[in-house]
């Protein structure tokens, strides 16, 4: 099995199975993986060991700051479609985002990145008959760094995060169900289909419902709420100084509607 980019799903996929033979292909220079080059403009030089024929898409750029970031971020999957061209048997999967939903991708730069990086892929794949599948995640949790831990952890310091809209609906996906789909040739996912399709969760959830949740588990009393909206200081302080996010779509519904292609998880 093929996997192009990191991250904690990749990480996730990995320790589902430690006898997985898994060919990593990397923008960044790590140990035992293959470095494809900056942004991956080198990809399509990378000869794959004979015997595979199942190629997952996770890479991302996962925060766009601006246009020129939007434009450099699509050159790397553009370089990826070039791969694709140089592999045309390999069937694929490609990890894209709720967050690339046609109702709302304009609001938010990293939406409208995953939006073209699907179409980019699409054309390539119907162009040149290549079996690939576009999957959209939801807010992935059960990883290391997931953001409903970070929400558990500050309420054991007494403080109440409130992300955006504390009303607002959106999906989310298990880390553990989708790497456990994804190890498994025969699973939905790797069966081929035309249009883009969903990986979550059939709750959909919001911050409110998330702390409802955390309410039953006790340590509730004498908390500090603390609001963040995407323009505020202490948004643009935290991605000044630790890890960046996006809040552009926090203030709205985004979870799909029932007319999408949804297949839902447990």
């Amino acid at each position: 099995m093929i996997i192009i980019g990191g991250g904690e799903l990749t990480k996730k996929i990995e320790t589902s199975n430690q006898n997985l033979d898994l060919f990593k292909i990397r923008g960044t220079k790590t140990n035992n993986e293959i470095y494809a080059g900056k942004n991956l403009n080198n990809i399509q030089n990378v000869e794959i060991p004979k015997g595979n024929n199942l190629c997952i898409i996770n890479w991302s750029h996962q925060f766009i700051k601006n246009f020129e970031h939007l434009k450099y971020a699509i050159e790397g999957v553009e370089n990826i479609s070039k791969f694709m061209l140089e592999n045309p048997k390999l069937n694929y999967i490609y990890i894209s985002s709720t967050s690339a939903n046609l109702s709302f991708n304009y609001k938010s730069l990293y939406g409208l990145y995953k939006f073209l990086s699907e179409n980019i892929l699409k054309d390539v794949s119907k162009n040149k008959k290549i079996n690939l599948n576009i999957i959209r995640l939801g807010l992935m949790y059960g990883t290391k760094n997931c953001p409903i831990k970070k929400i558990y952890k500050y309420r054991k310091y007494g403080i109440k995060i409130i992300v955006g809209n504390p009303e607002a609906k959106f999906s989310v996906t298990s880390a553990d169900e989708i790497a456990k789909k994804i190890l498994e040739p025969e699973s939905e996912i790797w069966h081929f289909r035309e249009n883009e399709s969903y990986f979550i969760d059939s709750k959909n959830v919001s911050i409110n419902y998330i702390h409802q949740i955390f309410n039953k588990k006790g340590n509730i009393n004498d908390l500090l709420t603390l609001k963040i909206k995407n323009n505020d200081l202490i948004h643009k302080l935290s991605n000044l100084f630790g890890k960046k996010i996006d809040l552009s779509l926090a203030e709205q519904d985004r979870y799909p509607s029932l007319f999408d292609n949804i297949n839902f998880s447990g």
